[in-house]
């Protein structure tokens, strides 16, 4: 999951075009040995910046927005 960490880049003659500055996230669960304990329910785990993926421009036509931000800021 990511965080955007800037506004759109509206400027047509910026190389970056169409991008936002995204900051990625994973989650942490305890005791999990495979894929499936590990994403069972992940929405309820507690996340943390991804250190090993650096931040990176994504265009905003491969984003999924999630305007629900308070819920799931804490």
């Amino acid at each position: 999951m990511g965080r955007a960490e800037s506004d759109v880049v509206r400027d047509k003659d910026n190389e970056n075009y169409k991008k936002v500055y995204v900051q990625w996230w994973v989650f942490m669960k305890k005791g999990a040995k495979n894929d499936e304990k590990l994403y069972h329910n992940c929405w309820l785990s507690k996340w943390k910046n991804n250190h090993v993926d650096p931040k990176q421009r994504v265009e905003i036509s491969s984003i999924i927005f999630f305007s629900d931000y308070k819920q799931y800021n804490s």
